[in-house]
């Protein structure tokens, strides 16, 4: 059984259906990005998995529980967080603030949560330079780190990672694609939409291709970085 599985849904946006019967799976343990140009439906599929949107129809599993209808506090408490695209933290609280409201969901003993801040801090030592600074503040880099670190003392099951990349220099670029491994290899499971398709690839095990609301492709990591339509299309390749 699949650790999370999309079945045929459909999601709207009002009367505009932005996805047209996707269905993919994630398997536990595994990197796998969605690849796909602006207004494919990216970031909405990670909406609808998350809880934020609803699908019309379709189910959205994670191992034997059908999150479709369950709420998305909820869904972060069984174990998916969700890092969306923009950062979306909260910039006039400290960057403290922000890592504990990642763990609001949870009930576990502090010592727990504790451990927790400090894998964050393993992960991203800069951020424990600037605990009490205001996270408006941060750089574009630190507030991605910010972002992910916020979802990761959800203590997740499942990862969804929404353009972790978007905004960055390449030397960040690469410094986020190289935690992004680093927490795969600890053990998370990942789901991670990414406009930099050569980098997702570079990491990801798995990938689909997405265009305008449907799944038209999928594949390893590999195979998908060697086809000739991915890499004309998201590559960047003659």
């Amino acid at each position: 059984m699949p650790l999370l599985e999309v079945q045929q849904v459909h999601t709207y946006y009002g009367n505009i259906q932005a996805l047209k019967g996707i269905s993919l799976t994630v398997e536990k343990g595994e990197i796998v990005t969605l690849i796909g140009s602006n207004g494919a439906g990216k970031t909405t599929t990670l909406r609808t998995i998350a809880g934020v949107l609803r699908p019309r129809k379709g189910t959205v599993r994670m191992g034997d529980r059908d999150l479709t209808k369950v709420p998305a506090n909820e869904i972060v408490r069984l174990g998916l967080a969700h890092s969306p695209e923009g950062r979306r933290i909260f910039s006039r609280m400290s960057v403290k603030e922000n890592l504990e409201m990642g763990a609001y969901a949870r009930s576990d003993p502090p010592a727990e949560i504790a451990k927790d801040f400090e894998r964050v801090y393993e992960l991203f030592p800069r951020l424990k330079e600037r605990l009490t600074q205001r996270a408006g503040t941060l750089s574009g880099g630190e507030q991605q780190m910010l972002a992910i670190g916020r979802a990761l003392m959800a203590r997740p099951i499942v990862l969804l990672l929404d353009e972790p990349s978007m905004g960055l220099a390449p030397v960040l670029v690469e410094l986020v694609f190289k935690t992004i491994q680093d927490i795969n290899k600890q053990g998370m499971t990942v789901l991670l939409v990414e406009q930099n398709a050569h980098m997702a690839l570079s990491i990801a095990h798995r990938g689909y291709v997405l265009q305008t609301g449907r799944i038209v492709l999928s594949d390893s990591a590999k195979n998908l970085a060697e086809n000739e339509m991915v890499r004309k299309a998201y590559l960047g390749e003659e």
